[in-house]
């Protein structure tokens, strides 16, 4: 039925597959700041986004796939500072790390097609893998899209809340030196 054997065909995907989102997620991480800019447009929720989310119902099911940036030092399961203004902005930057480097594991992960050269007669199974690599990557990239908007909110909040703080603070400082000034 078959002109190939499914086993070396089966072990060479897993070593293809492994070595490409390695390889994909810390090539992410070498890229400049600039680019991964979580205010550069490319980052930003589009109209039609919050729509889409919602039909999708993304928050009935984001939390029920992996989240592996603990491996590479942040985990994004949940929130461990919700007040910490820098803890926030390093969240938001990982989003942007996360979506790029699924964005590209499923562009790239279309060359997986290139291996029907050794195993002429897989092109059926070679596609078949390389499509449903791309939707699981995309699930992966609106989770990212799908938060960032929801921690800038909060990052402004804490911001502002974090600044009002640092405004009572100083006051606090300067009447406790116009106290000492006078007594």
């Amino acid at each position: 039925m078959f002109r190939y054997n499914f086993l070396p065909m089966l072990g060479v995907s897993i070593m293809f597959w492994t070595a490409l989102n390695i390889c994909v997620q810390i090539g992410v991480r070498f890229l400049p700041k600039w680019i991964l800019n979580p205010y550069r447009p490319v980052f930003k929720e589009r109209l039609f986004e919050h729509r889409l989310y919602k039909f999708l119902g993304v928050s009935r099911w984001k939390d029920k796939l992996p989240e592996l940036g603990a491996t590479v030092g942040f985990s994004k399961r949940q929130l461990r500072r919700p007040d910490s203004p820098k803890y926030l902005s390093r969240f938001i930057r990982e989003t942007c790390i996360a979506e790029l480097g699924h964005f590209a594991t499923a562009v790239v992960g279309f060359s997986y097609i290139l291996f029907v050269w050794i195993w002429s007669a897989a092109l059926g199974f070679f596609v078949f893998v390389s499509i449903l690599d791309f939707f699981v990557q995309m699930l992966f990239v609106i989770i990212q899209r799908y938060n960032r908007p929801r921690l800038r909110r909060l990052e402004s909040m804490v911001a502002v809340r974090c600044e009002g703080t640092a405004e009572s603070a100083e006051s606090a400082e300067d009447e406790q030196s116009a106290v000492a000034v006078r007594t």
